[in-house]
């Protein structure tokens, strides 16, 4: 007996069932897809096929699936199979959850962590902070365990908002400390002190990332009740300072903005509060002028204020970013707690490009100034001649200079606040004497010189290029009791030009001179032109680079009566042979200009003796 299959059915036979199931008509299925009554008898006759979209319209028509029309089959449905550690963040049962291994991963692969970042389920998340023992955790030093590392807990409190969490972590971080024998034991300073509070530089850092413009957990970081102060411990300088710098390198003006303000808001009752205190302990007797870091200390005992010093990193990367005007106020701060600070020259000089008038070579040579002079080190990086010649004659480069440019331009009022502001009552008197009694400027100019000279005897950070002052330093530790010689500043510009234009002119003379160029002409046998031009290379680095003067041979006879004897080894002192040769080397020269002389001779390995001498000597 036959096996009889039923022929499947065609997509045409498929539409043409379809359509009598729901009693209509080809004419009447023509019209809703908007076709003719004959493009349908051709569909049902296998003549032709509709386009896809029109078989969507029809499945829509028959009301089954588009897979039903075109294969006369129904998609089998999706059966979802979810872990149970999956199901537990879902549902947020935490029921569910307390069975579940912590370290090991589902049937899919994933730990714990990748559900609790997927489902957002608070109550599965405070059992699992529990259980995993998140202050421990942190305490330790290394990144966390197999399962969890602390980035990955960091981002998952921060998205759940647990600033309960962020407070236990620093609290331990700042109390747990180990023994000798690595055992744990408190810090007994924050015994009492409550959880609350307390940011390390390290959670910051790590915090900073994660936080988003309009984070509530960010908002809830920065706010404090300041009634309260007493009951709490904050490190300012690490928050803000931290949260500044980060938002700086992201380019978030706005918030930038906002934590500057906030500084500066706590950083002025700091100030007020110390001077306030400082008038009210009479015992305290401190300089008024003088706000030193131990007495910025005083300020968290009198009244729990911190003053906050920005790290010099970030005021540059204000600078950098074109926000002078937060980088100006922020470096103020710094220099009136004596922390470090950005030079005003550097400040400027930003304030100069960002306007747009001044030329490039003083917009450099202002970016050079500390102090109201030119630091010459930063100048000579230049390595322009002009401009540095340029600075020399339109910028101060000691402090005397700084200051007589006020007498110049007569700039009266700004010599006596700047007097005033550093102290220097004998100038800011004799500028009153001059206003009120009508002296004349020799007061002042005494003053100016009595000064300058207290400033370089002190080291006094007003000095900027004391050093280049000192052309020649005492030995011996009573010689360093006695003040040190000292050149005028024209003595001094004069000095840097002449080793400026002696080094320039040593690069004109030796260009190309090189021991490449030298073993070439060895090579072809043009030993006249070596002579030459070896002889042409040790001038060069006699006058320029020894400072010695006179004809090629007394240089010569002055290098090599210094630096021309070595040990024979048996502690006598002999003539070099590099010595000899040098000679040797002047006389074959003088033998080539003088044809009439007789010329010394020199062998080719004497030669290349001295081509790797002259080399080596500069």
């Amino acid at each position: 007996m036959g096996v009889f299959t039923r022929k499947a059915e065609t997509l045409n036979e498929r539409i043409k069932n379809l359509r009598k199931k729901k009693g209509m008509t080809q004419l009447e299925l023509a019209e809703k897809v908007h076709v003719t009554d004959k493009a349908v008898s051709k569909w049902e006759t296998g003549e032709g096929n509709p386009e896809i979209t029109i078989l969507i319209e029809l499945a829509n028509i028959f009301e089954v699936s588009l897979d039903y029309l075109l294969t006369g089959k129904e998609k089998e449905p999706e059966i979802i199979v979810m872990s149970k550690m999956e199901l537990s963040c879902k549902e947020d049962n935490v029921d569910l959850f307390k069975g579940i291994d912590l370290q090991g991963k589902d049937e899919s692969g994933h730990y714990i962590t990748y559900y609790l970042e997927k489902y957002k389920c608070p109550n599965v998340y405070k059992s699992f902070i529990s259980r995993i023992g998140v202050k421990n955790l942190f305490s330790s030093s290394s990144r966390g365990s197999s399962t969890f590392n602390k980035e990955q807990i960091l981002k998952l409190i921060v998205s759940y908002d647990d600033v309960q969490s962020l407070e236990e972590i620093n609290f331990f971080q700042h109390t747990m400390r180990r023994d000798q024998w690595g055992y744990i034991v408190n810090d007994a300073r924050y015994s009492g002190s409550g959880h609350s509070n307390i940011y390390s530089s390290k959670l910051v850092e790590s915090l900073l990332p994660l936080l988003p413009d309009e984070s509530s957990i960010l908002t809830r970081i920065l706010s404090i009740n300041e009634k309260n102060m007493l009951n709490s411990i904050v490190n300012w300088q690490i928050v803000y300072t931290n949260i500044l710098g980060y938002v700086v390198r992201e380019g978030r003006k706005a918030i930038s903005d906002k934590i500057v303000k906030r500084i500066i808001e706590l950083n002025n009752k700091a100030i007020s509060d110390y001077e306030e205190a400082r008038k009210k302990e009479d015992e305290r007797k401190k300089d008024r002028h003088r706000f030193v870091v131990a007495e910025a200390r005083m300020i968290d005992s009198y009244c729990n204020y911190s003053v906050i010093a920005v790290p010099v990193t970030i005021i540059e990367s204000l600078l950098n970013s074109g926000d002078i005007e937060n980088a100006k106020i922020l470096n103020n701060f710094n220099k009136l707690f004596k922390a470090e600070f950005v030079a005003d020259g550097t400040i400027n000089a930003e304030s100069m490009k960002k306007d747009g008038k001044a030329s490039k070579d003083d917009i450099f040579i202002t970016s050079c100034m500390e102090f109201g002079t030119v630091n010459i080190d930063k100048l000579l990086k230049c390595n322009d001649f002009k401009l540095i010649k340029y600075a020399f004659e339109n910028y101060p480069i000691c402090f005397q200079e700084m200051l007589e440019v006020y007498l110049t331009k007569k700039q009266y009022r700004e010599l006596y606040e700047f007097a005033v502001d550093n102290e220097f009552s004998s100038i800011a008197n004799s500028v009153l004497c001059l206003s009120i009694e009508g002296r004349g400027i020799e007061g002042i100019k005494s003053a100016i010189k009595s000064v300058s000279e207290n400033v370089y005897l002190s080291g006094n950070a007003f000095d900027v290029n004391r050093k280049h002052f000192v052309i020649q330093k005492p030995y011996g530790y009573w010689d360093n009791r006695k003040p040190l010689p000292r050149i005028t500043s024209e003595e001094l510009k004069d000095k840097i030009l002449k080793d400026l234009q002696l080094k320039i002119d040593k690069e004109t003379l030796t260009n190309g001179l090189t021991k490449e160029y030298f073993e070439s002409l060895l090579q072809s046998n043009n030993l006249e032109l070596l002579v030459i031009k070896l002889c042409v290379k040790i001038e060069a680095i006699l006058k320029c680079d020894y400072k010695y003067e006179g004809t090629f041979e007394e240089m010569l006879s002055k290098f090599t009566e210094k630096n021309g004897y070595e040990d024979d080894g048996w502690g006598y002192n002999v003539e070099s042979d590099r010595s000899k040769l040098f000679h040797k080397l002047r006389k074959y020269r003088n033998g080539i200009v003088h044809p009439e002389q007789s010329k010394e001779v020199l062998t080719v390995d004497e030669l290349k003796s001295l081509i790797k001498y002259v080399c080596d000597l500069g």
